[in-house]
C-alpha cells in the first residue's frame, strides 16, 4: 500500500498544465465509481491538489470545483452500480459469505439512517469507496442520496484541499496534519462502546427491555453519541493544530498579519457600525443578558428545566474555557494602532466573543431545530447559526481585536462545547428507555 501511495504522489506532482486537473479529478472520480479507493485513498489526490495550489501550480478555485464535481459524480456512478447489480453482488460468493441476515440489517440501517451513512462515510477511506454502492444496493432514493453525497463530498474536498494548501506546499506536513484525524476513529469507537454498555445496562434493568420497540428506542439514542463525538474529536484536533501553529508562528498563523491588514484596510462607514453591533452582541454583557433570557424562557415559559440547566452549563463551560485557553497560550493581540475602539489588554487566543457566540447561537439553533421537522426550516436554522457566529468572529478581526486564527479557534472550541453538551444530553436520556416505548410495551403485555 505504501509504495502505491508514494507512486501516486510522485505521479501527480510530476504532472503539468491541464493534465494535473485531469489526473486528480479522474482519481477522485474512480475512487467510488470503480472502488479504486480500496487501493489508493482519494484523499491523497486532493491533498496533493492543495499542495500544488499553494505552490501556484494550479488554481485553487478550479481544483476545488473539479474535485467536488468528481467526488459527487464518482459516488453517483458507484450508486448506479449498486442499484443495477445489487442482487448479483449479494448472490455472489462474497455476498453469500456476508449472509442474508447481515444484508437485511444493512438494508434496514441505510433506509433509516442512510443520509448520515453517506455523509460520514465520505471521511473514512474504505467506506468512501463502498458506501455509494451499498446505498444503491439498499435502494436508497437517489434524491436523498444525492443531497447527502453533495454535502459530504463538498465538505470533504474543501477540508482536504484546505489542509494541503495550509501546509504551505509541503506534502509531508499536509500528511501529518491529515494523519492526526485518525484519532477521531478512536474517539468514535469509545463513544460506540459507551453507548453499547449504557444500553445493555438499561436493558438488564428495564422490565420487558428485550421487546423490540424498547430496544429500538435505546439503539436510536445510543447512535446519537457517534455524531457529536466525531464533531468533538475533530474540533479538538483542529484547535490543537491552530494552537501549535500559533506557538511556532507557522501554518495558518503565518497568514494572520496579511488578513488583519486586508480587513483593516477595507474599513468603511457602512460596515463599521455593523461590526461594532455584532461585537457588542458577542460581548460579556450582550451574551450574558441573552443567555439569562434564554435560560429563563426555556425554564419558566417552556417548563424544560433540564434543557435550561444544559444551556446554563454550556455557557458557563464556554466562559471558563475562554479564560483557561487564553492563559495557556498567552498570545498577544494585534497592534493597538489597528484597534477601532478601546484597547483590550487580555490575551488573544482564542476569541472569546466568537467562542461564546458560537455556543449561544448553537444552543438557540438546537432548541429551534427540535421544534420543527421541515428540511427548509432546519436548513435556515443551521445557516442562521453559522451566519451569526461568523459575523461576530469577523467583526473581531475587522475592528483589530483578534487575529484570524484566534477567531477560527473560537469557532472550533465552541463546536467542541456544543458537541460535548450533546453527548451529555444523550447520556442522560440513556438512563431509562423512552416512556412511550415502555407504555406501548406494557399495553401489549396487558
Amino acid at each position: 500500500m505504501v509504495w502505491v501511495v508514494n507512486g501516486v504522489l510522485s505521479g501527480l506532482l510530476s504532472l503539468q498544465g491541464p493534465w494535473v486537473y485531469l489526473g486528480i479529478s479522474l482519481l477522485v472520480f474512480l475512487e467510488a465509481a470503480a472502488f479504486v479507493g480500496l487501493v489508493v485513498p482519494g484523499e491523497t489526490a486532493m491533498l496533493v491538489a492543495g499542495v500544488l495550489a499553494a505552490r501556484g501550480n494550479v488554481s485553487l478555485p478550479v481544483i476545488l470545483a473539479l474535485g467536488a464535481a468528481a467526488a459527487v459524480g464518482g459516488d453517483s456512478f458507484g450508486y448506479a452500480i449498486g442499484r443495477r447489480f445489487g442482487p448479483t453482488i449479494e448472490g455472489s460468493r462474497a455476498g453469500r459469505w456476508v449472509g442474508p441476515e447481515r444484508w437485511a440489517r444493512a438494508h434496514r440501517y441505510v433506509r433509516s439512517r442512510g443520509a448520515w451513512a453517506v455523509v460520514l462515510g465520505r471521511w473514512v477511506g474504505v467506506l468512501r469507496a463502498l458506501v455509494p454502492a451499498v446505498a444503491g444496493m439498499t435502494e436508497m432514493p437517489y434524491r436523498r442520496f444525492f443531497a447527502a453525497n453533495a454535502v459530504g463530498g463538498i465538505l470533504w474536498v474543501a477540508t482536504v484541499v484546505g489542509i494541503g494548501y495550509a501546509a504551505g506546499g509541503s506534502v509531508v506536513a499536509a500528511q501529518q496534519v491529515l494523519g492526526n484525524f485518525s484519532m477521531v476513529g478512536a474517539v468514535v469507537t469509545v463513544a460506540l462502546l459507551i453507548s453499547a454498555v449504557a444500553a445493555a445496562k438499561v436493558r438488564r434493568r428495564a422490565p420487558g427491555a428485550t421487546n423490540s420497540a424498547v430496544a429500538t428506542a435505546l439503539d436510536r439514542r445510543s447512535w446519537r453519541l457517534v455524531v457529536p463525538s466525531l464533531v468533538l474529536a475533530t474540533a479538538t484536533l483542529g484547535v490543537a493544530e491552530l494552537a501549535e501553529g500559533v506557538r511556532e508562528g507557522g501554518d495558518l498563523a503565518a497568514y494572520d498579519p496579511a488578513v488583519t491588514a486586508e480587513m483593516v484596510g477595507g474599513r468603511s462607514s457602512v460596515v463599521t457600525p455593523l461590526a461594532e453591533a455584532f461585537t457588542f452582541i458577542g460581548s460579556t454583557v450582550g451574551l450574558g443578558v441573552l443567555s439569562l433570557a434564554l435560560v429563563l424562557w426555556v425554564g419558566l415559559r417552556q417548563r424544560r428545566w433540564r434543557v435550561a440547566a444544559m444551556v446554563a452549563g454550556a455557557m458557563t463551560a464556554s466562559a471558563a474555557l475562554t479564560l483557561a485557553l487564553k492563559d495557556i497560550t498567552g498570545r498577544v493581540r494585534p497592534p493597538a494602532g489597528t484597534v477601532l475602539g478601546p484597547v483590550d489588554s487580555s490575551f488573544a487566543f482564542p476569541s472569546g466573543h466568537t467562542l461564546n457566540a458560537t455556543v449561544f447561537f448553537g444552543l438557540v439553533a438546537a432548541i429551534a431545530w427540535s421544534r420543527t421537522t421541515s428540511v427548509a426550516n432546519r436548513t435556515a436554522i443551521a445557516l442562521g447559526w453559522i451566519g451569526a457566529s461568523s459575523a461576530v468572529g469577523l467583526s473581531r478581526i475587522y475592528l483589530g481585536y483578534h487575529w484570524m486564527t484566534d477567531v477560527l479557534a473560537g469557532f472550533g472550541t465552541g463546536l467542541a462545547v456544543l458537541a460535548a453538551t450533546a453527548v451529555g444530553a444523550v447520556l442522560v436520556t440513556l438512563r431509562s428507555p423512552s416512556r412511550s416505548a415502555m407504555v406501548a410495551h406494557e399495553e401489549r403485555e396487558a
